[in-house]
């Protein structure tokens, strides 16, 4: 079982064709959680595990999946990109402590890229900016970057740059000459170093007075840094080549916050605050961030951050205020579709439960020693919206349970039947989340509808 000071959460964010789920299938690769490098492409992802992602070649809901490295447990949240699945992004969010912004070096930063960075921003998590595909032809790194500093800030600092051939990537906290295409490694590493420091008064000191400042040094204060947002790590990979890779699980676990060292996450019940801190020995008090249903058994499993406390299978939990407790069952630990017991879900973790049917997105679970609700950001309101009929009648009443559990699943999916038309109006975040939903419900349980603009 891991400790909480040894677990690391991370939560990829960017807009879709990035390579979020490529890298998060390199990092399983590279760490051995895998014995393949799984493909969006050849639709052998473990993140992508869905009919319809692998169909579409696109994330469409969070996946959760975990792999160690150099002593740690890291847990990683792999999200969608298009703009019309940002809620189960968005939700994600809170479960992580640092925010994983990847930018395809092809594409740039694109729309929803900035809109997911700038909510993480306003969360104050620590943020950290992957460049992915950096063997693309045609590709401008040096505009890129100065893109990234105009965007983000000037905090935005290089922790390794690309090798000439693009094969590899060279270490700029630790090296302090080499030569890059992209800029000077002097120069990198001065300018981290600058700022990782900017976190610490005593520290600037004694860099202004011309002290050398050890390596040991700066990576006490590198956490401080990412946290008080003074500096934002800049990383280059080739996921599908494995380019990298390693490089930032060494910068992840070395670099980024433990539950411990993160700010406490906060529980608001009317004007009182509690801070829950990542303890093992505290109260039990976890975040719902993720719903799902079994495509094949229709089971649900509720994905949890655990925030404080410990969960055990025989212990009693419950939602929210509730008064009337359950058993968890199973502890489970997530890799994509798959699977496996654990013995409990101590603070930092995330874990999984099967068939808790209670438990809603956005839930508090507890163990009854405390209240409130969790400070969450609001997921967009969903504005686009088509009338559903059943192409079978008789229908209606399963389409209804059907469409139910897709509600679950992505909260910017909505249903309701309209009161002056008698009509039954899906409304979404666009189009393709729509078609996506509908599909998902035909693969699913065998039920159809057919599609119209609905009556004003």
């Amino acid at each position: 079982m891991a400790n909480t000071k040894n677990i690391r959460n991370i939560v990829l964010l960017g807009h879709a064709g990035s390579g979020k789920t490529s890298l998060a299938e390199s990092i399983l690769h590279k760490t051995g959680a895998s014995n393949r490098l799984g493909s969006v492409d050849e639709k052998t992802s473990i993140c992508d595990y869905y009919d319809e992602e692998k169909e579409h070649q696109h994330s469409i809901s969070s996946a959760v999946v975990h792999a160690d490295h150099n002593g740690k447990q890291l847990n990683i949240i792999d999200t969608p990109g298009y703009p019309d699945f940002t809620g189960p992004a968005i939700t994600a969010m809170p479960a992580a402590e640092t925010a994983v912004i990847v930018i395809s070096a092809s594409a740039g930063i694109e729309t929803n890229t900035r809109k997911l960075s700038n909510l993480a921003a306003d969360a104050n998590m620590p943020r950290l900016i992957v460049v992915n595909k950096i063997d693309a032809e045609n590709i401008d790194l040096p505009a890129l970057l100065k893109n990234i500093q105009q965007i983000f800030g000037s905090q935005c600092r290089c922790a390794n740059l690309p090798a000439a051939d693009k094969a590899s990537v060279i270490d700029c906290i630790e090296n302090d000459a080499g030569d890059s295409p992209l800029m000077d490694v002097g120069q990198a590493h001065t300018e981290l170093i600058e700022s990782v420091i900017e976190a610490d008064d005593s520290l600037m000191e004694s860099y202004l007075g011309g002290e050398e400042i050890s390596a040991d040094k700066i990576a006490s204060v590198f956490v401080d840094a990412l946290k008080a947002g003074t500096l934002i790590p800049v990383v280059f990979t080739n996921a599908r080549k494995e380019v990298g890779v390693t490089e930032l699980l060494d910068i992840i676990t070395k670099y980024t916050p433990a539950p411990d060292q993160a700010a406490p996450a906060q529980l608001k019940a009317g004007e009182i605050t509690t801070e829950l801190k990542a303890d093992a020995a505290g109260p039990l008090a976890g975040l719902v961030f993720r719903t799902t249903f079994d495509p094949r058994s229709n089971m649900k499993y509720s994905t949890i951050r655990v925030f404080s406390g410990t969960m055990k299978s025989d212990c009693n939990i419950h939602r929210n205020n509730e008064k009337k407790g359950v058993r968890p069952g199973h502890i489970l630990k997530a890799q994509g579709g798959e699977t496996n017991e654990i013995e409990a879900g101590i603070a930092g973790d995330i874990i999984t439960l099967a068939k808790v049917d209670e438990l809603r997105t956005g839930d508090l679970v507890n163990d009854g020693k405390i209240k409130g609700q969790f400070d969450q950001t609001p997921v967009p309101e969903p504005m686009y919206s088509l009338a559903l009929e059943p192409a079978t009648r008789g229908d209606e009443q399963k389409i209804s349970s059907a469409l139910d559990k897709l509600c679950e699943e992505d909260p910017c999916f909505k249903i309701k039947r309209d009161q002056q038309t008698k009509e039954l109006v899906a409304s979404g975040l666009g189009d393709r989340q729509l078609r996506v939903m509908l599909e998902k419900m035909e693969n699913r349980s065998k039920l159809s509808v057919n599609t119209k603009e609905p009556k004003i």
